[in-house]
């Protein structure tokens, strides 16, 4: 194990800096999704919790040794009312995004419930990859503003995290950085920075991928994902400055 984390107890906060929190199971091609079929089956399982529906084409492009391949996928997508939560199926994945996450447990309730619909519909499923993604991002004068005081971006975030050579100024500079390291029973991804935002406003992107690329039946996902939530918290509790940590209190 590569990473060496300080475990936190898990806790939710008023506010956060997330944008969006993707989990996603991938499994082989299973065409029957992609024609449609028992789509109506899978959705009466959700129905419930996911009353909306839509259906679109995604065409995606992957480069590979010897050419290029491209395919169409037919995507089925559940939301809820609220559209704040977004369920999509295709032939080779199951994901699950929030836009407005506020809990870790009942986003992981929700994944549940669409895999275990998966597996009773389409089993077998032959998984490849199980992740859970968190995408934090810091806007310095919104949060500023909230908190009725100018913050410097020192304020934000750890020096660890904003470390760069000598001499160079970080109000005049994008950077990125991009970690990937092991950890039980998978990996751990972590980008971070201030990418070059051209004419919008900047800010502090911090994305966190937990994944592991081992076969994991559908009904094993809950257990799997609450660990790599954990693991998640513990990385993203090493960034935090005073005024962030003041922020996400308030």
């Amino acid at each position: 194990m590569a990473w060496r984390l300080t475990r936190n107890e898990l806790r939710e906060y008023p506010r956060n800096p997330l944008v969006a929190v993707v989990g996603q199971l991938r499994f082989h091609p299973i065409l029957k999704i992609g024609r449609g079929q028992h789509i109506e089956d899978f959705q009466d399982r959700i129905r419930h919790r996911f009353p909306l529906f839509s259906e679109e084409e995604q065409h995606s492009v992957r480069i590979l040794p010897d050419g290029i391949e491209s395919r169409r996928e037919r995507r089925f997508q559940f939301l809820t009312t609220d559209k704040s939560l977004k369920l999509s199926l295709g032939e080779t994945s199951l994901s699950l995004e929030s836009r407005d996450h506020r809990s870790h447990r009942e986003f992981i309730e929700d994944f549940d419930l669409a895999a275990c619909a998966l597996k009773a519909v389409f089993e077998p499923i032959n998984s490849t990859r199980l992740g859970l993604r968190y995408v934090n991002v810091l806007d310095r004068k919104a949060i500023g503003k909230d908190l009725g005081e100018d913050v410097d971006w020192s304020d934000l975030v750890v020096e660890d995290f904003l470390r760069l050579p000598p001499g160079v100024d970080l109000e005049q500079t994008f950077f990125s950085t991009e970690i990937t390291s092991s950890l039980n029973d998978g990996k751990l991804t972590l980008r971070y920075g201030l990418p070059n935002a051209k004419d919008k406003e900047t800010t502090y992107r911090f994305d966190l991928d937990r994944y592991s690329e081992s076969s994991i039946a559908p009904e094993g996902c809950k257990t799997l994902l609450r660990d790599f939530a954990k693991d998640i918290y513990d990385v993203f509790m090493n960034m935090p400055g005073k005024s962030l940590l003041k922020w996400m209190n308030k």
